[in-house]
């Protein structure tokens, strides 16, 4: 048992020095914003001790952030991002050795390090590389089913408060975890029907109430905290779901069971995927041979009671929520379940690998009919990269498969063939090397399919709208002391742009929202105004001063200042006060094409006299001649002057226009246009010219 537990050891060792090495290769935050969420709690929390996003209380509360929070005390966010993910690996690594101790307790040494090596095989672990709560609650929820289980075999008072205290941990880290005091008293439950099935206890009420007053600590602390947390809330004003934060509208809908018991299937399909298949046909094995009175031991009575609870409360609480939030298979929310189909794979092979007559064919037809129930064509999508990394895997399978999905179906067919048969068929001498060798084959080439996504993922996120070259460019120029304001306008081609900024600069404070806003996080609002061409940011009372020193905006987007940086598509100025834009071009994409219509406004009046706007069109064959009409005037409509050209193929034309020293606006107009797909050409645009304003003298 020494040397088993040294090997486990040395296992554990080789595993942490390994995702350490390898995580430094996932080169940005890739699940947005939701890392950039975490990331600025953290910093809000090394700062001053408080959980702050974008200077504004987070709606969504763990203590995640403090766990990483001391990666923020580092000098540069390189550094502080590495050791970020350095703690993700450490936290996770760290859930193998409750499984190791779990397993033993099961099985004995050596197939506990069995089981642990399948263990760290799993994809899941690639979730180190995230800026995200999974890291911290994967070993809370590994430490708790063991602690529960430890109280299901001997209830003693200690074991019971322990049990109550990792929950707790569970629930601060994420409120999911909250489903664990259900699993806690249900497997209570189940630990009672299944002693007396096997007549360890009594089958009379007398036994039963004897037996139920064992916990009777476990039940007086939970019924007290709900209590406390009752009067707490009737005290505040306020509703018990507000206790949820962000998360309290999950239990204020209506949820349909038909589809609740529809998406948990397809969540039990996927997590017996997910581990390959067996472990899943060994769990059935185990439940089937109780039924026939197998003389099961008290360790192993209790993990089926936690199994028992577990795999059905926490699959309908993510079907639950995927039915009616986010119609797509939530492995990240239920892979804590993983570990507990291991464990019944551990038992079987320790056991003997019994395949009792009768039971086979439920057991393989179980796990490979859930598996037949997952509609793969409609979840092969972009959210399982976040979402779903047993899917990764196929996924990627079907990019390079000619049958696409149907084929990579077909395949996932006979694998979970293959894998009943080796479960069922095999010769035992044979089966008890090739099964945990198969499966560990399954499981690397599996985490290894993911880590080659994530870590494309991450470079293509890191390098979104051209941000190339050093990402903490902002506080290279000004200092991360400094306070810059990033200025969100519809320009902003891709909010990875965003996320990106302020993940990397801490200089990056709030996001004023001028023509455009972060599509999942409210920020400041700051509308422009129409005529002035000011920027007024609607500020709570005692925020910051509204006129911030330094902003970040779109390239193409002329603040009033001076221009002191650039990276990318954004550019980094100097704000002349008061915060306005100097001006504006809207309708004019990248490349310098427009459609109908295009519209460039200076609200600060020039310092030249005339506006040259150039109008060109390229060489193409067949669009015919449009007219191009520039008129230019004040913001509010007046118009001073008038232009008319027509534009033909291969030509341009200057445009010299009057202005005054006053705002004015020009509104270019182009009739008709073209879809250079209807000539041959790739582009399905709807287009016109391609422009450029420009000041002359």
């Amino acid at each position: 048992m020494p040397s088993a537990s040294l090997a486990a050891g040395l296992l554990i060792a080789a595993a942490l020095v390994a995702r350490l090495l390898l995580v430094r290769d996932v080169a940005a935050p890739w699940i947005q914003p939701d890392e950039l969420e975490y990331s600025e709690m953290a910093k809000s929390f090394a700062a001053g001790g408080h959980f702050l996003f974008r200077t504004q209380p987070s709606p969504i509360f763990s203590l995640y952030p403090v766990l990483i929070s001391p990666a923020w005390m580092a000098s540069s966010m390189k550094t502080t991002y590495e050791i970020a993910k350095s703690i993700n690996v450490v936290a996770m690594t760290v859930a193998a050795v409750p499984f190791y101790l779990w397993a033993r307790r099961l099985a004995g040494g050596w197939w506990a390090v069995l089981g642990s090596v399948l263990f760290l095989a799993l994809p899941i672990f690639n979730y180190t590389g995230v800026v995200m709560t999974e890291s911290a609650a994967f070993p809370l929820f590994i430490a708790s089913f063991l602690a529960i289980a430890l109280v299901l075999e001997r209830p003693t008072l200690p074991r019971q408060v322990i049990a109550l205290v990792v929950i707790g941990l569970a629930c601060t880290v994420r409120f999911q975890a909250l489903v664990l005091v259900l699993v806690f008293v249900a497997g209570i439950l189940f630990k009672l029907a299944l002693d007396a099935a096997v007549g360890a206890t009594e089958r009379s009420r007398r036994a039963l109430w004897l037996e139920l007053r064992r916990y009777w600590l476990a039940f007086g602390l939970l019924v007290a905290g709900a209590v406390a947390y009752g009067l707490l809330k009737l005290a505040e004003g306020q509703s018990l779901s507000s206790g949820l934060r962000a998360y309290g509208g999950t239990v204020k809908v209506h949820y349909s069971i038909r589809d609740v018991l529809r998406w948990s299937v397809y969540h039990g399909g996927e997590v017996a995927l997910a581990v390959g298949v067996i472990p899943a046909c060994a769990f059935v094995v185990l439940l089937g041979l109780f039924g026939r009175r197998w003389r099961a031991t008290v360790a192993e009575r209790a993990y089926l009671a936690v199994a028992l609870a577990a795999i059905p409360l926490i699959l309908v609480q993510v079907g639950a929520y995927a039915s009616r939030y986010s119609l797509r298979i939530e492995e990240r929310n239920m892979f804590y379940l993983e570990p507990l189909l291991l464990l019944a794979l551990v038992i079987w092979l320790a056991r003997g690998m019994p395949r009792p007559t009768g039971l086979l064919a439920l057991a393989v037809a179980l796990p490979v009919g859930l598996l037949v129930t997952i509609p793969f064509e409609s979840l092969f999508n972009v959210s399982a990269e976040t979402d779903t990394f047993g899917l990764v895997p196929f996924i990627r399978l079907s990019e390079v498969l000619n049958g696409g999905v149907s084929e990579t179906r077909t395949l996932i067919g006979l694998g979970a063939i293959c894998a009943a048969l080796l479960f069922a068929v095999v010769p035992r001498r044979i089966a008890v090397w090739a099964v945990p060798g198969a499966l560990a084959a399954f499981l690397m080439l599996s985490s290894g399919s993911v880590f080659a996504k994530v870590t494309y993922i991450s470079e293509a996120t890191r390098h979104a709208g051209g941000l190339v070259g050093n990402p903490s460019w902002i506080d290279h120029v000004v200092g991360p002391s400094q306070r810059v304001e990033f200025v969100d306008t519809a320009e902003i081609p891709d909010p990875h742009i965003l996320w990106q900024t302020q993940f990397w600069n801490r200089s990056v404070r709030r996001i004023f929202g001028v023509t455009s806003n972060d599509p999942s996080i409210p920020d400041v609002n700051a509308p422009l105004g129409p005529a002035t061409g000011e920027i007024r940011p609607e500020l709570p009372p005692g925020s910051p001063d509204a006129n911030p020193r330094y902003v970040v905006a779109a390239g193409n987007v002329a603040v009033a200042g001076k221009r002191i940086g650039q990276a990318g598509f954004l550019s980094l100025y100097r704000v002349t006060p008061p915060l306005g834009l100097a001006s504006t071009t809207s309708g004019v994409q990248p490349d310098a094409w427009i459609g109908s219509s295009a519209t460039y406004t200076d609200y600060r009046g020039p310092k030249r006299r005339r506006l040259e706007v150039l109008v060109w069109r390229p060489k193409l064959n067949g669009p015919p001649p449009a007219q191009v009409r520039v008129r230019i005037g004040t913001v509010e409509g007046a118009v001073w002057a008038t232009q008319t050209w027509t534009v033909k193929n291969g030509t341009r034309h200057l445009f010299t226009l009057p202005v005054r020293r006053r705002p004015f606006q020009v509104r270019l107009t182009v009739s008709p246009t073209f879809v250079p797909s209807q000539y041959g050409l790739t582009d399905t645009r709807t287009l016109g010219v391609q422009v450029s304003f420009g000041l002359g003298r």
